[in-house]
């Protein structure tokens, strides 16, 4: 029987969400080509810039709550998945690693970053298109 639009669309996001996910490990692990590489995927697949900023943003959120909890000692698979909300344990381990490779000031200083990149997509600044890109560039570099 043919598929139905609701099931096609269900793959096809659940694909993207992935997308996503592998899109916000990449910059966590600090490799630069994979993560250009699939934003500029994700984006050619019609993603909105806000939109990426918005789950960078989230990652980047998650990412100190996680250094909190770590710090503390209290980095539990249970704890990890209260915060992270996902139960699949290779994606926590690497919410942990990536935690660690920042420094608690590195992550806070993504949020101005972020803000930045924003207004300038949403204003249609001068460097408006190059703005994600730089972004990320810069995330994976820990500016």
């Amino acid at each position: 029987s043919p598929l139905s639009l609701e099931q096609v669309q269900g793959v096809v996001g659940d694909r993207r969400q992935g997308d996503f996910f592998a899109f916000q490990h990449y910059i966590g692990e600090g490799d630069v080509a994979a993560a250009l590489q699939m934003l500029d995927k994700l984006l050619t697949e019609g993603e909105e810039g806000p939109r990426l900023i918005s789950s960078i943003f989230y990652y980047f959120k998650v990412l100190l709550q996680v250094k909190e909890l770590d710090e503390r000692g209290e980095a539990t698979q249970d704890n990890l998945t209260k915060i992270t909300r996902t139960t699949y344990g290779r994606a926590n381990e690497r919410f942990l690693k990536a935690s660690r490779r920042f420094s608690r000031e590195e992550l806070f200083m993504a949020f101005p970053g972020l803000l930045h990149a924003d207004v300038e997509m949403k204003t249609g600044g001068p460097r408006a298109d190059e703005a994600l890109p730089a972004l990320v560039a810069g995330l994976c570099e820990r500016v």
